[in-house]
């Protein structure tokens, strides 16, 4: 989703008390699924396929490339874990820079991007980072150092599912899949010399400053003795968000939020809602919470 979409969904939900989530139910609960939906068009994930598998693969448009610095770039579909544990599918991107790789092919960043939205519309492979001139003229700068890009756009993010916003975990496979996946793509239809490494860090902006953070607690873990893992770099890293959550409920007086705060909610609950049906969000939620919710699954 680009930033103008999100500005749309945020002032649309920022009249709401708290996105409607404090008033006791005016309709009867709607359950929620807890299984792969088919809410994209996007493969399934083949049950004996390990994490990083690529199922697909095809040449990025070219204006999707990080400007001035890309020697090629690509668009896969690749095999990782879901909100649930479940093997899934997720797209994401890979940029091979210009120039002459060290021995042992391109070092690796795995990029976490930030908050673009839950919408398979929203996913940067298909429309781009939701603030180009930071993110493009920030790895750019990394490309430049010799370092090779790959980005998972999230299990749910234009794959079957829903993206589990703020979901650790997940996006720590995400984001550790995502390199296993570069490696096997390059190393299966590119010369040597557009391989990858196996040395690795992540770094992430925002949400994806969060997913940076978690995949360093995962990451040897996930990513094998196939993998070398060197180091996370989390900016504007979101913490404690409980803190905010937890004393939400019927008995929290209606007040007025800002329009970010109302559209992070919105994302943070409408995965809660998915991820997490055992919560019973639904017995709480008006009919104006249901609707802005659903809104946010696509926005």
């Amino acid at each position: 989703m680009r930033v103008n979409a999100l500005r749309s969904l945020a002032a649309a939900a920022a009249v709401l008390p708290v996105l409607a989530v404090v008033a006791p139910p005016s309709a009867p609960a709607q359950a929620a699924t807890s299984s792969i939906s088919s809410e994209s068009s996007g493969m399934a994930a083949p049950a004996g396929a390990p994490r990083g598998t690529v199922l697909d693969a095809k040449p990025l448009r070219r204006e999707l490339w990080i400007p001035e610095t890309t020697r090629k770039a690509f668009v896969l579909t690749y095999v990782t874990s879901n909100t649930f544990g479940q093997k899934a599918t997720s797209t994401g991107t890979v940029f091979l820079p210009k120039g002459t790789p060290p021995r042992g092919g391109w070092p690796v960043i795995s990029w976490a991007h930030g908050t673009s939205g839950l919408g398979d519309g929203c996913a940067p492979s298909r429309v781009g980072p939701s603030l180009p001139q930071r993110d493009w003229a920030y790895l750019s700068e990394w490309m430049k150092q010799g370092y090779a890009i790959v980005a998972s756009d999230y299990a749910g993010l234009g794959t079957p599912g829903l993206h589990a916003y703020l979901d650790g975990r997940t996006t720590a496979h995400n984001v550790v899949d995502v390199v296993k996946a570069g490696r096997n793509l390059t190393r299966a239809h590119l010369p040597r010399s557009q391989q990858l490494s196996r040395k690795w860090v992540t770094i992430g902006q925002s949400q994806g400053g969060g997913a940076s953070i978690y995949t360093a607690r995962y990451a040897t873990q996930y990513g094998g003795r196939q993998l070398d893992y060197r180091g996370a770099v989390g900016t504007g890293t979101p913490a404690y968000v409980e803190k905010l959550l937890l004393p939400l409920g019927p008995g929290v007086p209606a007040a007025p939020l800002s329009p970010g705060a109302t559209a992070y909610l919105a994302y943070i609950f409408a995965s809660l809602r998915y991820a997490r049906p055992e919560l019973g969000l639904d017995e709480i939620l008006t009919d104006q919470g249901r609707h802005y919710l659903g809104l946010a699954r696509t926005e």
